[in-house]
């Protein structure tokens, strides 16, 4: 852009406010456009795909079918059985669900109360064989401890 272009743009500019303050009717009409954008563009938070709360079937009954892709698996190890000395279960559960997700998931499954959750992220380890390079899973865990009185039987499964 010329000089001389860049002298007919404020001169553009100067006679437009010269309008606006000449006309306060003009002015209040360009307040209200933007204001009526900024009501249109509500923001949205993202939200987790899984389990956006507890949704009930026909029959009234609630919907487990969202809690069941939260928690995919008891574990069963010597370390995670010595966790219900604590009133402690482990569970495998979704690589992206959040704590909250995995308390409504167990509380709805199990008809029991928790008090505590605790995830563990592992990551997968590089393993080889017969020299060729692969990959295990990465895990999420979840340690659930539960209120007192409540207990889950892991050995029946999901």
């Amino acid at each position: 852009m010329s000089l001389f272009g860049k002298q007919e743009a404020k001169k553009a500019e100067h006679k437009v406010k010269a309008e606006a303050k000449a006309k306060p009717e003009a002015k209040a009409k360009h307040e209200v456009k933007v204001e009526a954008k900024a009501k249109a563009e509500p923001k949205v938070k993202n939200t987790a795909p899984i389990n956006k709360g507890t949704k009930t079937n026909s029959a009234g009954k609630i919907d487990l079918a969202p809690h069941y892709n939260v928690v995919l698996s008891p574990v069963i190890t010597e370390k995670a059985t010595n966790g219900s000395q604590y009133n402690q279960v482990t569970f495998r559960v979704h690589r992206q669900s959040t704590k909250p997700q995995i308390r409504m998931a167990i509380e709805a499954l199990f008809n029991v109360k928790v008090t505590a959750v605790n995830t563990h992220n592992r990551m997968g380890k590089t393993k080889r064989v017969k020299g060729r390079k692969g990959f295990r899973q990465d895990v999420k865990f979840a340690i659930v401890t539960l209120k007192e009185g409540n207990t889950i039987d892991v050995t029946t499964g999901l």
